[in-house]
C-alpha cells in the first residue's frame, strides 16, 4: 500500500504509516462501515449503514472523548485499516459503534 513501510524483523513486522496517500484515503473509506459496524451488519443493509452516516456516528463518538482517548481511537483505526496489509491471513473484527 503506498504510504506504508514494512519492517520484518524474525517473524515480527511493524507496518510504518509514512505518508496518508490516495489509496490510504480510499481504503479508508471503503472498509470504514465495515470497521464500525462490523463486516455482517454492514452487508445487510447499506442504506442504514451508509458511509456518510457511519461518518457523523463516529464524530459524535470521538468528539466526546478526551484528547488520550481521541488518539486511541484514532490509533486503533490505523490498525484496522494497516494490519489487513501487513498480514493478509489477518481479519479486522473491530466495532466502534456497536
Amino acid at each position: 500500500m503506498d504510504g506504508v513501510r514494512a519492517v520484518t524483523i524474525d517473524d515480527a513486522s511493524i507496518l510504518v504509516l509514512e505518508e496518508v496517500t490516495q489509496e490510504i484515503k480510499d481504503t479508508l473509506n471503503a472498509t470504514l462501515v465495515e470497521y464500525c459496524y462490523g463486516r455482517v451488519n454492514a452487508g445487510e443493509d447499506s442504506d442504514y449503514y451508509s458511509l456518510d452516516t457511519t461518518i457523523d456516528e463516529f464524530f459524535k463518538l470521538y468528539d466526546t472523548k478526551c484528547d488520550e482517548t481521541r488518539l486511541d481511537i484514532a490509533g486503533e483505526l490505523i490498525v484496522h485499516l494497516l494490519v489487513p496489509h501487513g498480514q493478509e491471513r489477518l481479519i479486522s473484527a473491530g466495532l466502534y459503534l456497536n
